[in-house]
Protein backbone atom coordinates (compact mmCIF):
# COMPACT_ATOMS: atom_id res chain seq x y z
CA UNK A 1 0.00 0.00 0.00
CA UNK A 2 1.24 3.49 -0.82
CA UNK A 3 2.68 5.38 2.14
CA UNK A 4 0.60 8.48 1.41
CA UNK A 5 -2.65 6.48 1.47
CA UNK A 6 -2.03 5.27 4.99
CA UNK A 7 -0.82 8.64 6.26
CA UNK A 8 -3.78 10.54 4.82
CA UNK A 9 -6.30 7.97 5.97
CA UNK A 10 -4.95 7.74 9.49
CA UNK A 11 -4.46 11.48 9.90
CA UNK A 12 -7.99 12.14 8.67
CA UNK A 13 -9.55 10.20 11.50
CA UNK A 14 -7.27 10.97 14.46
CA UNK A 15 -9.50 13.84 15.53
CA UNK A 16 -12.67 11.87 14.84
CA UNK A 17 -11.69 8.85 16.89
CA UNK A 18 -10.17 11.01 19.63
CA UNK A 19 -13.39 12.99 19.89
CA UNK A 20 -15.50 9.85 20.14
CA UNK A 21 -13.23 8.37 22.78
CA UNK A 22 -13.21 11.49 24.92
CA UNK A 23 -16.92 12.31 24.67
CA UNK A 24 -18.53 8.87 24.88
CA UNK A 25 -19.13 7.80 28.47
CA UNK A 26 -20.07 4.24 27.59
CA UNK A 27 -18.01 1.08 27.27
CA UNK A 28 -16.38 2.33 24.08
CA UNK A 29 -14.45 5.07 25.86
CA UNK A 30 -11.20 3.37 24.95
CA UNK A 31 -8.95 6.31 24.15
CA UNK A 32 -9.92 8.30 27.19
CA UNK A 33 -9.19 5.39 29.50
CA UNK A 34 -5.88 4.80 27.78
CA UNK A 35 -4.81 8.42 28.17
CA UNK A 36 -6.45 9.56 31.40
CA UNK A 37 -3.16 10.59 32.99
CA UNK A 38 -2.10 12.82 30.11
CA UNK A 39 -1.42 16.49 30.74
CA UNK A 40 -1.70 19.09 28.03
CA UNK A 41 1.22 21.46 28.45
CA UNK A 42 1.56 23.01 25.00
CA UNK A 43 0.57 26.55 25.87
CA UNK A 44 2.37 29.40 24.15
CA UNK A 45 5.36 30.52 26.20
CA UNK A 46 6.05 34.26 26.19
CA UNK A 47 9.21 33.96 28.29
CA UNK A 48 12.86 33.57 27.40
CA UNK A 49 13.25 29.92 28.40
CA UNK A 50 16.22 28.60 26.44
CA UNK A 51 14.82 25.08 26.64
CA UNK A 52 11.55 25.74 24.83
CA UNK A 53 10.94 24.15 21.45
CA UNK A 54 12.31 25.77 18.32
CA UNK A 55 10.13 23.83 15.90
CA UNK A 56 9.59 25.85 12.73
CA UNK A 57 6.87 23.70 11.23
CA UNK A 58 5.54 24.44 7.75
CA UNK A 59 3.99 27.86 7.16
CA UNK A 60 3.08 29.82 4.01
CA UNK A 61 1.63 33.32 3.56
CA UNK A 62 -0.59 34.81 0.85
CA UNK A 63 1.14 37.90 -0.56
CA UNK A 64 -0.52 41.19 0.47
CA UNK A 65 -2.99 39.31 2.70
CA UNK A 66 -3.01 38.48 6.40
CA UNK A 67 -3.63 34.84 5.62
CA UNK A 68 -1.30 32.07 6.73
CA UNK A 69 -1.34 28.36 5.97
CA UNK A 70 0.15 26.01 8.56
CA UNK A 71 0.66 22.28 8.05
CA UNK A 72 -0.39 19.96 10.85
CA UNK A 73 0.26 16.53 12.20
CA UNK A 74 -2.71 15.43 14.27
CA UNK A 75 -0.79 13.64 17.01
CA UNK A 76 2.49 14.75 18.59
CA UNK A 77 4.32 15.30 21.88
CA UNK A 78 3.98 18.30 24.25
CA UNK A 79 7.69 19.13 24.00
CA UNK A 80 7.23 20.10 20.36
CA UNK A 81 5.67 23.41 21.48
CA UNK A 82 5.64 26.31 21.22
CA UNK A 83 6.66 26.85 17.62
CA UNK A 84 9.23 29.47 16.62
CA UNK A 85 8.36 33.10 17.25
CA UNK A 86 7.39 33.87 13.64
CA UNK A 87 4.71 31.15 13.73
CA UNK A 88 3.30 32.04 17.13
CA UNK A 89 3.28 35.76 16.25
CA UNK A 90 1.40 35.11 13.00
CA UNK A 91 -1.13 33.06 14.94
CA UNK A 92 -1.54 35.68 17.68
CA UNK A 93 -2.18 38.40 15.07
CA UNK A 94 -4.91 36.42 13.34
CA UNK A 95 -8.61 36.88 14.03
CA UNK A 96 -9.73 33.48 12.76
CA UNK A 97 -8.35 29.99 13.35
CA UNK A 98 -9.55 27.77 10.50
CA UNK A 99 -9.19 23.99 10.88
CA UNK A 100 -10.50 20.88 9.16
CA UNK A 101 -12.92 20.01 11.95
CA UNK A 102 -13.62 21.41 15.41
CA UNK A 103 -13.75 18.43 17.76
CA UNK A 104 -15.78 20.45 20.26
CA UNK A 105 -18.62 20.97 17.78
CA UNK A 106 -19.31 17.28 17.07
CA UNK A 107 -22.37 15.68 18.63
CA UNK A 108 -20.92 12.44 20.09
CA UNK A 109 -24.22 10.56 19.80
CA UNK A 110 -24.67 11.46 16.17
CA UNK A 111 -21.09 10.46 15.56
CA UNK A 112 -21.57 7.14 17.33
CA UNK A 113 -24.57 6.40 15.12
CA UNK A 114 -22.45 7.00 12.02
CA UNK A 115 -19.50 4.77 12.97
CA UNK A 116 -21.20 1.80 14.63
CA UNK A 117 -23.03 -1.20 13.23
CA UNK A 118 -26.67 -1.74 14.11
CA UNK A 119 -28.37 -4.76 15.66
CA UNK A 120 -26.35 -7.97 15.69
CA UNK A 121 -23.93 -6.74 13.06
CA UNK A 122 -20.26 -6.23 14.00
CA UNK A 123 -16.87 -5.58 12.43
CA UNK A 124 -16.08 -9.29 12.02
CA UNK A 125 -18.87 -9.62 9.47
CA UNK A 126 -17.10 -7.11 7.23
CA UNK A 127 -13.57 -8.53 7.31
CA UNK A 128 -11.73 -11.27 5.49
CA UNK A 129 -10.07 -14.02 7.51
CA UNK A 130 -6.77 -12.18 7.06
CA UNK A 131 -8.30 -9.02 8.48
CA UNK A 132 -9.76 -10.83 11.48
CA UNK A 133 -6.39 -12.40 12.22
CA UNK A 134 -4.66 -9.02 12.01
CA UNK A 135 -7.12 -7.42 14.46
CA UNK A 136 -6.63 -10.27 16.92
CA UNK A 137 -2.83 -9.97 16.72
CA UNK A 138 -2.77 -6.22 17.31
CA UNK A 139 -5.41 -6.21 20.07
CA UNK A 140 -3.51 -9.00 21.86
CA UNK A 141 -0.28 -7.00 21.64
CA UNK A 142 -2.13 -3.98 23.06
CA UNK A 143 -3.63 -6.20 25.80
CA UNK A 144 -7.13 -5.01 25.07
CA UNK A 145 -10.47 -6.76 24.61
CA UNK A 146 -11.39 -6.44 20.94
CA UNK A 147 -15.07 -6.87 21.85
CA UNK A 148 -14.98 -3.34 23.33
CA UNK A 149 -14.77 -1.89 19.84
CA UNK A 150 -16.30 -4.67 17.73
CA UNK A 151 -19.42 -2.58 17.05
CA UNK A 152 -17.32 0.10 15.34
CA UNK A 153 -17.09 -0.11 11.57
CA UNK A 154 -13.90 -1.31 9.91
CA UNK A 155 -12.07 1.99 9.48
CA UNK A 156 -12.81 3.18 13.02
CA UNK A 157 -11.69 -0.12 14.59
CA UNK A 158 -8.41 -0.10 12.68
CA UNK A 159 -7.71 3.55 13.34
CA UNK A 160 -8.53 3.20 17.04
CA UNK A 161 -5.94 0.45 17.36
CA UNK A 162 -3.37 2.50 15.44
CA UNK A 163 -4.02 5.50 17.67
CA UNK A 164 -3.64 3.38 20.81
CA UNK A 165 -0.32 2.09 19.50
CA UNK A 166 0.98 5.63 19.07
CA UNK A 167 -0.30 6.68 22.47
CA UNK A 168 1.62 3.80 24.05
CA UNK A 169 4.70 5.16 22.29
CA UNK A 170 4.30 8.58 23.91
CA UNK A 171 2.36 10.41 21.18
CA UNK A 172 -0.93 12.06 22.05
CA UNK A 173 -3.91 13.48 20.09
CA UNK A 174 -4.16 16.05 22.91
CA UNK A 175 -0.82 17.37 21.65
CA UNK A 176 -1.72 17.48 17.97
CA UNK A 177 -1.01 20.73 16.16
CA UNK A 178 -4.69 21.72 15.90
CA UNK A 179 -5.12 21.18 19.62
CA UNK A 180 -2.13 23.44 20.36
CA UNK A 181 -3.69 26.31 18.44
CA UNK A 182 -7.22 25.65 19.72
CA UNK A 183 -5.99 25.70 23.32
CA UNK A 184 -4.33 29.05 22.70
CA UNK A 185 -7.05 30.55 20.51
CA UNK A 186 -8.53 32.80 23.21
CA UNK A 187 -11.41 34.79 21.70
CA UNK A 188 -10.53 34.02 18.08
CA UNK A 189 -13.27 32.72 15.83
CA UNK A 190 -12.81 29.01 15.06
CA UNK A 191 -13.98 28.10 11.57
CA UNK A 192 -14.33 24.64 10.06
CA UNK A 193 -13.25 23.89 6.51
CA UNK A 194 -14.99 20.50 6.47
CA UNK A 195 -16.49 19.46 9.81
CA UNK A 196 -16.20 16.17 11.64
CA UNK A 197 -19.44 14.67 10.34
CA UNK A 198 -18.45 15.41 6.75
CA UNK A 199 -15.14 13.65 7.37
CA UNK A 200 -16.95 10.60 8.70
CA UNK A 201 -19.09 10.52 5.58
CA UNK A 202 -15.91 10.44 3.49
CA UNK A 203 -14.61 7.46 5.46
CA UNK A 204 -17.95 5.68 5.30
CA UNK A 205 -17.99 6.08 1.51
CA UNK A 206 -15.05 3.66 1.28
CA UNK A 207 -15.97 0.04 0.58
CA UNK A 208 -15.32 -2.64 3.20
CA UNK A 209 -12.38 -3.83 1.10
CA UNK A 210 -10.86 -0.34 0.91
CA UNK A 211 -11.35 0.19 4.65
CA UNK A 212 -9.74 -3.15 5.46
CA UNK A 213 -6.72 -2.50 3.24
CA UNK A 214 -6.16 1.00 4.64
CA UNK A 215 -6.90 0.53 8.31
CA UNK A 216 -6.56 -3.16 9.18
CA UNK A 217 -4.17 -4.99 6.86
CA UNK A 218 -1.77 -2.04 7.12
CA UNK A 219 -1.52 -2.40 10.91
CA UNK A 220 1.93 -3.39 12.13
CA UNK A 221 3.45 -4.31 15.47
CA UNK A 222 3.66 -1.63 18.17
CA UNK A 223 7.40 -1.30 17.64
CA UNK A 224 7.20 -1.08 13.85
CA UNK A 225 4.33 1.42 14.02
CA UNK A 226 6.40 3.54 16.41
CA UNK A 227 9.41 3.43 14.06
CA UNK A 228 7.31 4.46 11.06
CA UNK A 229 5.67 7.38 12.83
CA UNK A 230 8.94 8.54 14.37
CA UNK A 231 10.33 8.91 10.85
CA UNK A 232 7.42 11.19 9.92
CA UNK A 233 7.57 13.04 13.25
CA UNK A 234 11.31 13.73 12.96
CA UNK A 235 10.84 15.01 9.41
CA UNK A 236 8.14 17.34 10.71
CA UNK A 237 10.49 18.66 13.39
CA UNK A 238 13.17 19.13 10.74
CA UNK A 239 10.68 21.25 8.73
CA UNK A 240 12.18 20.67 5.28
CA UNK A 241 9.48 21.04 2.60
CA UNK A 242 11.32 19.21 -0.18
CA UNK A 243 12.30 16.30 2.05
CA UNK A 244 8.80 15.94 3.48
CA UNK A 245 7.19 16.14 0.03
CA UNK A 246 9.48 13.41 -1.24
CA UNK A 247 8.74 11.25 1.80
CA UNK A 248 4.98 11.57 1.41
CA UNK A 249 4.64 11.34 -2.34
CA UNK A 250 7.60 9.32 -3.60
CA UNK A 251 5.37 6.29 -4.27
CA UNK A 252 2.70 8.27 -6.09
CA UNK A 253 2.03 7.42 -9.72
CA UNK A 254 -1.47 7.66 -11.13
CA UNK A 255 -4.18 8.84 -8.80
CA UNK A 256 -6.62 6.12 -7.69
CA UNK A 257 -10.16 6.42 -6.34
CA UNK A 258 -9.13 6.21 -2.69
CA UNK A 259 -6.54 8.98 -3.08
CA UNK A 260 -9.12 11.04 -4.93
CA UNK A 261 -11.59 10.75 -2.03
CA UNK A 262 -9.15 11.16 0.83
CA UNK A 263 -6.87 13.83 -0.59
CA UNK A 264 -7.55 15.49 -3.92
CA UNK A 265 -11.33 16.00 -3.74
CA UNK A 266 -10.90 17.43 -0.26
CA UNK A 267 -8.11 19.75 -1.46
CA UNK A 268 -10.43 21.14 -4.13
CA UNK A 269 -13.25 21.72 -1.65
CA UNK A 270 -11.03 23.27 1.03
CA UNK A 271 -9.26 25.54 -1.47
CA UNK A 272 -12.67 26.79 -2.68
CA UNK A 273 -13.77 27.51 0.90
CA UNK A 274 -10.50 29.29 1.70
CA UNK A 275 -10.74 31.50 -1.36
CA UNK A 276 -14.39 32.43 -0.84
CA UNK A 277 -14.49 32.84 2.93
CA UNK A 278 -11.03 34.16 3.76
CA UNK A 279 -9.05 35.47 0.77
CA UNK A 280 -11.89 37.25 -1.04
CA UNK A 281 -13.32 38.47 2.26
CA UNK A 282 -9.89 39.86 3.25
CA UNK A 283 -9.92 38.11 6.61
CA UNK A 284 -7.00 37.73 9.01
CA UNK A 285 -6.87 33.95 9.13
CA UNK A 286 -4.49 31.25 10.33
CA UNK A 287 -5.46 28.08 8.47
CA UNK A 288 -4.32 24.74 9.91
CA UNK A 289 -4.88 21.47 8.04
CA UNK A 290 -3.00 18.21 7.64
CA UNK A 291 0.39 18.92 6.09
CA UNK A 292 -0.11 16.61 3.08
CA UNK A 293 -2.92 18.90 1.90
CA UNK A 294 -0.37 21.70 1.38
CA UNK A 295 2.34 19.72 -0.43
CA UNK A 296 2.79 18.48 -3.98
CA UNK A 297 0.71 18.72 -7.14
CA UNK A 298 -3.01 19.19 -6.59
CA UNK A 299 -2.49 20.52 -3.06
CA UNK A 300 -4.50 23.41 -1.62
CA UNK A 301 -1.57 25.77 -2.18
CA UNK A 302 -1.01 24.45 -5.71
CA UNK A 303 -4.68 24.99 -6.59
CA UNK A 304 -4.70 28.54 -5.22
CA UNK A 305 -1.48 29.40 -7.04
CA UNK A 306 -3.10 28.23 -10.28
CA UNK A 307 -5.76 30.87 -9.64
CA UNK A 308 -3.11 33.57 -9.53
CA UNK A 309 -2.47 33.96 -5.82
CA UNK A 310 1.17 34.34 -4.80
CA UNK A 311 1.78 32.09 -1.80
CA UNK A 312 5.25 31.94 -0.30
CA UNK A 313 6.90 29.67 2.24
CA UNK A 314 7.79 31.58 5.41
CA UNK A 315 11.41 30.68 6.13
Amino acid sequence: MKKINKIIAISLIFLIIFTFGCNNNGNNNVLNNENNNSEVTNNINDGDDENISKTKGFMWKVKDKDIYFFGSIHVAKPEMYPFVESVEDAFKASEILAIEADVNSIDPQMMADMVTYKGEDNVFNHLTEEGKKKLEEISKELNMDLNLISKFNVWSVGSTLSTLQLMKSGYDPNSGVEQHFILNSGDKEIAELEGGLAQIEIMNSLTDKEQEELFVLSLESNEKNKENFEELYNLYIKSDVDEMTKYLFEEMNEQNEVEKKLLYDRNINMAKTIEEEFINADKKAFIVVGLAHYLGEGSIIDLLREKGYEINLVE
